[in-house]
């Protein structure tokens, strides 16, 4: 089984706390947001409304597993990355498990 760069680079986020969950979370947060993972479950209503909100950031749909699975967090179904050089390698080792939907600024 090949091991995936993306989820290994989100465990040392998550370790670090450059993280912010949950899309309640997401949108209080103030501070500069450089990431977001979306689930492939969330409800397509609270999607357009993440998208719409955070135009500014890179947003991802994680497609083959759901960011429960990844992250170990029941119900979890949104993730923000605080951490601009964590971002910048997540992005730059995405694969066709992950779908970019926004390129951000």
């Amino acid at each position: 089984m090949k091991t995936d760069k993306v989820i290994s680079l989100l465990g040392f986020a998550l370790k670090a706390g450059k993280t912010v969950f949950g899309i309640d979370s997401i949108e209080r947060y103030r501070k500069k947001k450089y990431l977001i993972f979306i689930c492939k479950s969330m409800s397509e209503g609270s999607k357009e409304k993440l998208i719409r909100d955070n135009k500014d950031t890179p947003i991802i749909i994680c497609r083959d597993s759901s960011l429960e699975v990844i992250t170990h967090r029941q119900g979890l179904k949104a993730l923000a990355l605080t951490d601009r050089q964590m971002a910048e390698a997540l992005l730059k080792n995405i694969n066709e498990s992950y779908q970019l939907v926004t390129e951000g600024k």
